[in-house]
């Protein structure tokens, strides 16, 4: 059978990487590559059909002990239940396995895995190329302190999400705790990315913060976490929630984050999309409309998509929805620039008041 992620198979056969040592300090030399590698997590999956039925398959020995050991039921639990987030979504297939990183140098170590298969670094250890590939290391070393996670097809978590996920798998809580509503929001966000499809090759930059966007807004959207953490075996206690004002500031998102998801839901406030009604009420239709806005078959049609509504919705003349769309696009996720787009709108609209 054939292997699930053969560039393992090639790295733990290269003399360049059983060479390099990751975490060195003053009292060890550091850990060779292979032998780091096995010891994190790295389940990849395998066949067709809803994500959440599919093999999870073991590609290293720390995973084999996870899904095999004391606590595989709690394992398999969790993963189930976020992978099942994705069953009827568009795009799920994407999604080839998960990675988890127990230190830094794990995780940088997995992301530039990734970060080769997605052809964003040269692919420096098929070439023997030990100076590309130190170069690829310390790029990515720079860019990922505070990083959580990342999903290129292949989703890599970091320490500090996979000693939370290890957490409610070996200590499981009764209910959901800061750390679960922290773990849930970050697969929801990664998820997402196996959703609406995005190409680093062929997206434009302007469109960058529309996928950062819409995948932070979507993860927070009320209900949905709530939803996974019951999934995972986790639920949440009666009358807690999961929102910007209960999460504490260490797990919430850097503020360009939170100004991205601020300005996404106020263009879908725009369009007439909002997850609750003037009363208060849940709206449990809005997040389907907000899905058919923010993914379609490319994520360059989402400017169009919202400029569409938004003029309906306004009733703005039709004949304007280019320039809507690409002043949705000039937001660059700054939330006062969906407040100037209102005004400017509201005053062209045909009918005011």
């Amino acid at each position: 059978m054939p292997s699930l992620r053969p560039i393992l198979d090639t790295w733990r056969a290269s003399p360049l990487v059983a060479t390099t040592l990751i975490d060195p300090t003053k009292t060890s030399p550091g850990t060779p590559i292979p032998q780091l590698l096995d010891q994190q997590v790295s389940i990849g999956l395998r066949g067709d059909g809803p994500l959440s039925t599919r093999e999870l398959v073991p590609l290293t020995r720390e995973a084999t002990k996870l899904l095999n050991g004391t606590h595989r039921d709690a394992a398999r639990s969790v993963l189930r239940g976020v992978l099942g987030t994705l069953d009827a979504a568009k795009g799920a297939n994407d999604l080839r396995g998960i990675s988890f990183s127990t230190n830094p140098g794990a995780f940088v170590t997995q992301s530039l895995i990734s970060n080769i298969e997605a052809g964003l670094h040269p692919d420096s250890v098929k070439g023997n190329d030990a100076v590309a590939f130190e170069k690829s290391m310390v790029e990515l070393a720079a860019g990922s302190a505070g990083t959580k996670a990342q999903n290129l097809g292949w989703m890599d978590l970091g320490p500090a999400i996979t000693s939370k996920v290890f957490g409610l798998i070996q200590r499981p809580p009764r209910v959901a705790n800061d750390d679960a509503k922290d773990v849930a929001l970050t697969f929801l966000h990664e998820l997402e990315h196996n959703v609406t499809p995005f190409d680093v090759h062929t997206t434009a930059k302007q469109h960058y913060w529309l996928e950062e966007g819409l995948a932070e807004s979507l993860a927070w959207w009320p209900g949905r976490a709530a939803d996974l953490l019951a999934k995972m075996g986790t639920p949440l206690a009666k009358g807690d929630v999961v929102d910007p004002w209960s999460v504490p500031d260490e797990n919430q998102a850097s503020a360009a984050y939170r100004g991205r998801h601020q300005a996404i839901m106020g263009l879908l406030g725009l369009a007439g999309v909002a997850p609750t009604r003037d009363d208060g009420s849940t709206d449990p239709g809005a997040l389907a409309r907000a899905r058919q806005l923010l993914q379609g078959e490319d994520l360059a049609q989402v400017p169009r998509n919202l400029a569409r509504a938004i003029v309906r919705n306004l009733d703005v003349d039709p004949d304007l929805t280019d320039v809507v769309s690409d002043l949705v696009v000039d937001v660059q996720g700054d939330p006062k620039q969906v407040r100037a787009l209102s005004e400017l709108l509201r005053t062209r609209g045909r009918t005011t008041g």
